[in-house]
């Protein structure tokens, strides 16, 4: 499950940058860089050699948009007094008062560690650090939580239990147990306010006033972010717009439509259903529509980069080595598949022109934003 979903993030990254829907194929084969108007990436030993892209945008526009002098609006990314207390009470909430000096009733949040071992041999899933259990919830099977009270902090606790007969794994469905439980501390109140005490045992910081500066620097930093990532899309959407497309590149669009429809089987498949019964019950719609908005969703992506394409030739804008290769240990890192494959397998599957496509599109986008005109509505 958790190489589904850290897949499933991966390969979405890119065709977000194209579509709203998302998606993208596994396994995507890069040609050889031919193309009669020059690849997006140069073929010299500082750029990428990958095809990616091997069609002439030309040959597909009759009249690409203006693109330079764009006007953007002016948008407000400093932080507000409510969203770093925000942050103060999400950080206060993790530290709340520990409690060791009375037994354990129903109703607290007991910190615990435990290890579950059947026939003497510890099972999947059933050992954690550090877990937060809220005594008489039943998110733990029948004796667990009962078998906790009564017990006090730093005590080590034997539970010989059962799972249910219903149970979901079949290798414990009915099966005997024993969860060898430490039980660290109650957890108490949160502290009301942020101190500097608090600061220095829990951060890098020595004070309240260097956290808070820390955190509105970040939230800054994030709204700017998040502000640029906007303001470049809506530039490309507009010379999209206004940009005369005679068509799109058939076999483009029929990659996209693929792409599309095999994140939809991955989200499907996640959910434990067939893909005619996803579409029916989760996206209320039916084959023959959902056939029909994967298409035109494909064909938007598809003119998208085809204009993408075009600003790209047009001003040698390129994807260096270092370049593609600094943003796959990024999503290679950050995405949790370093756990689960290979950097070289990882690549396999987001696949290289897919990454080549999402990097172009975020420079033709940095591109635009550099050489548009800020104003103020």
């Amino acid at each position: 499950m958790k190489r589904r979903i850290y897949l499933m993030t991966a390969i979405t990254m890119v065709a977000l940058a194209f579509t709203a829907c998302g998606g993208n194929t596994e396994n995507n084969k890069s040609s050889n860089a031919s193309s009669a108007s020059g690849s997006v990436v140069s073929s010299t030993k500082d750029n990428v050699n990958t095809a990616a892209l091997d069609f002439n945008p030309s040959d597909y526009i009759e009249k690409l948009g203006n693109y330079k002098g764009l006007e953007y609006e002016k948008v407000d990314t400093g932080a507000t007094d409510a969203e770093i207390e925000e942050r103060v009470k999400a950080f206060l909430k993790n530290y709340p008062k520990k409690i060791t000096d009375r037994e354990i009733k129903n109703g607290d949040t007991a910190n615990i560690d435990y290890v579950g071992k059947k026939d003497g041999v510890a099972f999947e899933g059933g050992t954690a650090e550090g877990y937060n259990l809220n005594i008489g919830s039943g998110s733990f099977i029948q004796g667990f939580e009962e078998g906790l009270v009564g017990k006090k902090p730093g005590e080590t606790v034997d539970l010989n239990l059962t799972f249910p007969k219903e149970y979901h794994s079949e290798e414990l469905k009915g099966k005997a147990v024993v969860f060898m439980v430490k039980i660290n501390y109650i957890l108490g109140d949160t502290p009301k306010e942020l101190t500097d005490e608090l600061v220095k045992a829990n951060t890098e910081f020595k004070t309240v006033a260097e956290y808070k500066a820390d955190i509105k620097k970040r939230i800054e930093e994030s709204k700017k972010q998040e502000s640029d990532e906007q303001i470049r899309r809506g530039l490309i959407d507009k010379i999209v717009t206004e940009t005369a497309i005679k068509s799109v590149p058939k076999e483009l669009e029929d990659k996209f439509d693929n792409q599309i429809k095999d994140y939809w089987n991955k989200v499907a498949a996640s959910n434990g259903l067939e893909m005619k019964d996803f579409i029916e019950n989760n996206l209320k719609s039916n084959e023959a529509n959902f056939e029909k908005e994967v298409r035109s969703q494909a064909n938007t992506s598809a003119r998208r980069l085809t204009v993408i394409r075009a600003i790209a030739d047009a001003e040698k804008i390129n994807v260096s080595e270092d370049e593609y290769n600094e943003a796959l240990n990024k999503y290679y890192e950050s995405s949790g598949a370093k756990e689960s494959m290979e950097l070289s397998e990882y690549e396999k599957q987001v696949g290289k022109e897919n990454l080549i496509n999402l990097l172009l599109h975020d420079k033709v986008g940095e591109f635009l934003l550099q050489n548009g005109k800020e104003v103020t509505k």
